[in-house]
């Protein structure tokens, strides 16, 4: 869950500051290759966390969570991070309902950041504009 709200928040970051995220992307891209993180990109930027079929449903994801947070709660573990990502899948469910996609976090993250929740993507690199 962090993995995937690091990938959501550098990439409304990019889009707000003006870097872009097609920059952002080649940078995550070549400091990690590999899934997860492109994976994540990819779902994100191109528009599939609201459009395509879910990789995973937030409902889903919720349930987990939660009992990750119980265990992380009743060891003593500090996760702020991850807290933060279940915070985006709450809204995420409220935002697109249970069955969204989990990496619709991007979209809390935007909303968040005061972008809609849906990004319109403008050429074949994903870069996302407000729709």
């Amino acid at each position: 869950m962090s993995t995937m709200e690091t990938v959501a928040e550098v990439n409304v970051f990019a889009e707000k500051c003006g870097l872009g995220t097609d920059n952002m992307r080649k940078l995550m891209g070549a400091v990690f290759p590999r899934p997860p993180h492109a994976i994540y990109d990819k779902r994100m930027l191109s528009g599939d966390y609201y459009r395509a079929e879910p990789m995973v449903e937030v409902y889903k994801a919720r349930i987990l969570t939660a009992h990750v947070l119980d265990l992380a709660r009743s060891s003593g573990t500090s996760v702020p991070g991850y807290e933060v990502a279940v915070k985006h899948l709450a809204a995420v469910e409220a935002q697109a309902g249970p069955n969204a996609d989990i990496t619709g976090i991007y979209g809390a993250v935007r909303v968040e950041s005061g972008l809609p929740f849906k990004n319109e993507v403008r050429s074949e690199h994903h870069d996302p504009q407000p729709v």
